[in-house]
């Protein structure tokens, strides 16, 4: 009995808008955190450059630059990726969730909700990267840089898939699947 009452209450969690609101988060964390890793991840690289006995040897160059090349195309590729499976997953547990109608104001105000933070973290994101340093990194973030500033737009489809699956199951409104 005491499995069932903690799979019910962890079943209740799944797929909902808060879920929206916290991914917005990950992903600007992610996003600003790939730019300012590869930043401090260059100055690393460039010291070791400096130092005489990796200098002398040319393999350990081209090993360091291999390193710092890549490392900013795989960063971008984890915060696009990530925006993408963070959206399947809250698409796909959101068909897990029983809801009712008497909820559906309170999923809008938080949808709405949900928007108005991706645009502050949109905004966040443009002050940030405007830094004549920052910027130059930035460039070389293709996805992040094109994504990021439409990010509302982003969160805007997202909800409406999520409240599509919610509220389109055959027993929608009903509380059950």
């Amino acid at each position: 009995m005491i499995k069932k009452l903690k799979f019910k209450k962890l079943k209740s969690k799944k797929g909902d808008l808060p879920s929206l609101i916290i991914m917005i988060f990950i992903v600007f964390a992610l996003a600003v955190g790939g730019i300012l890793f590869s930043i401090v991840s260059n100055e690393i690289f460039s010291g070791m450059k400096e130092i005489p006995e990796i200098n002398q040897s040319s393999n350990a160059v081209e090993a360091i630059d291999a390193v710092n090349n890549g490392a900013t195309g795989w960063l971008d590729f984890l915060f696009f990726f990530s925006l993408i499976a963070l959206s399947i997953g809250l698409i796909i547990s959101s068909i897990y969730i029983d809801v009712s109608p008497a909820i559906t104001m309170i999923f809008a105000i938080l949808w709405i909700l949900a928007i108005f933070i991706a645009g502050i973290m949109s905004n966040v994101f443009a002050e940030i990267t405007g830094e004549t340093e920052i910027a130059q990194m930035t460039e070389q973030f293709t996805l992040t840089k094109t994504v990021m500033p439409i990010m509302p737009f982003v969160i805007f489809g997202i909800g409406i898939i999520v409240i599509a699956v919610l509220y389109g199951k055959p027993h929608a409104g009903t509380g059950g699947i």
